[in-house]
């Protein structure tokens, strides 16, 4: 009797902590839930005025880059960072096919 007592108990504080450990688990998903949807829209307006901010500026050196008065033209060279060097290149060998 003593031990099916005993057996009882363990098993009575087995799910009393269960159930501490559920009620643990679902409070810090409904607090983690509540706290999202207060911080959330704040969170997204910032992030959208930071892409807006960095959209103007890179807009605005573009607009800079390209702002010429009407019937000016320029011309810009890239730079070709291969030279051709016809020296080096070795003589002309021609190939014939053979079927």
């Amino acid at each position: 009797m003593i031990i099916l007592q005993k057996y009882i108990q363990k098993e009575i504080y087995i799910l009393v902590d269960s159930l501490k450990v559920l009620a643990i688990i679902l409070l810090t998903y409904f607090l983690i839930k509540y706290l999202f949807r207060i911080f959330a829209p704040f969170l997204i307006k910032r992030f959208i005025s930071k892409m807006q901010k960095q959209f103007n500026s890179q807009y605005k050196y573009h607009q800079r880059k390209e702002s010429k008065r009407e019937g000016e033209v320029s011309i810009e060279k890239k730079n070709n960072s291969k030279i051709k060097n016809d020296k080096n290149l070795g003589e002309y060998v021609d190939y014939e096919e053979i079927e």
